[in-house]
């Protein structure tokens, strides 16, 4: 093989290794837009898993809301208590470093689920983005119905944080 071949096979191996090393960092830069959940105790899962689940409806959070997208964000133990309208004692949620996300997504039948939930960092505030996707293996019915979920943070700034649907459409 000659020198310039080499030279040649050398050059462009460096440039595909720049080209996939910049594809990585730009994904990880868009990974570092997301802020990452907190990790919760069993006690405080449980607890979420019992008061939120999916049956359509929360009588202890909620309370007297419309059916429609909606967020609460919790910041205190004296919120939390406003909040909660359940018989049940509340989890212990440092609230001094970590703030509490509930939301509720009004979905059409119950072919439809919440996949993911994300809080995207922008800004101008900060974005819940919720996945929804069709379970293709469910018949559903002519309803709709309310999907809860609920995220602890780090503590976070005082910016508005919107409500935004992802629909992922399975075939």
């Amino acid at each position: 093989m000659s020198k310039t071949m080499k030279k040649n096979n050398l050059f462009t191996a460096l440039l595909a290794f720049i080209i996939v090393s910049a594809g990585c960092n730009e994904a990880e830069e868009d990974d570092l837009a997301f802020v990452k959940e907190e990790t919760i105790d069993a006690q405080t899962e449980d607890f979420f898993s019992h008061e939120l689940n999916d049956s359509g409806s929360s009588v202890h959070f909620f309370e007297g809301w419309p059916n429609c997208d909606t967020l609460l964000v919790i910041n205190s133990e004296e919120e939390f208590k406003k909040e909660y309208h359940g018989d049940l004692a509340l989890p212990y949620i440092d609230f001094n470093n970590k703030t509490l996300i509930i939301g509720c997504a009004y979905l059409p039948q119950t072919n439809y689920y919440i996949k993911e939930a994300r809080l995207e960092n922008t800004p101008v505030g900060y974005s819940m983005i919720v996945s929804i996707e069709k379970n293709k293996n469910v018949v559903g019915f002519c309803e709709f119905y309310n999907a809860f979920f609920w995220k602890v943070y780090p503590k976070l700034q005082n910016k508005q944080i919107s409500f935004l649907r992802k629909s992922i459409y399975t075939t």
